[in-house]
């Protein structure tokens, strides 16, 4: 590849494993945005969308990212795979793929 020329692959928005149910891949890319504001009704761009992170979005965010992958899976299906005991592994991937599929400051 010369100098200057990108790879197909670096156009492709980024993936995280996550273990749910069983091993998935959260992809946040402009479907997984627009379905996450199409259940929220929040701009996911927003600048105070992470800071006022309730339940339901977080939920609606995993599904939103899921979906690529298995598009007959529901909110309710998304939301008995998280709990309060695997809370903050979730909040982590959650933050992991959004930071990783959003331009820095």
């Amino acid at each position: 590849m010369k100098v200057g020329q990108v790879s197909m692959s670096d156009h492709l928005a980024p993936k995280i494993s996550i273990t749910l149910d069983r091993d998935r891949a959260l992809k946040f890319d402009f479907n997984a945005a627009a379905r996450f504001e199409e259940v929220t009704g929040k701009n996911m761009f927003a600048g105070n969308v992470l800071k006022e992170l309730n339940a339901r979005d977080l939920r609606a965010f995993v599904w939103a990212c899921l979906v690529h992958e298995d598009p007959e899976l529901t909110l309710e299906q998304v939301g008995a795979m998280i709990h309060m005991q695997n809370l903050g592994y979730v909040s982590d991937k959650f933050f992991a793929i959004y930071n990783a599929s959003t331009p820095g400051p």
